[in-house]
């Protein structure tokens, strides 16, 4: 089995908190928008990669055992 991304309390607390952006807030696409904000808090934070040729995408072996091959 997978590993929960939440543990089970933050799953309940994240369950109730939609559910009650759902009973108070009429727009929908509000209700999208304050979701995503309650999402947001809880996911963990992405850490940002550093490229080392100027923004240039990281390539894998594979990738490049291919291009290799191709000269």
């Amino acid at each position: 089995m997978t590993k929960p991304l939440f543990s089970k309390s933050v799953r309940k607390h994240i369950r109730r908190e939609k559910a009650r952006i759902r009973r108070e807030v009429l727009d929908v696409h509000l209700h999208r928008e304050l979701i995503e904000k309650l999402l947001q808090e809880f996911l963990p934070k992405k850490k940002e990669e550093s490229t080392p040729s100027a923004g240039a995408p990281k390539r894998r072996k594979a990738e490049l055992a291919v291009a290799a091959k191709e000269k």
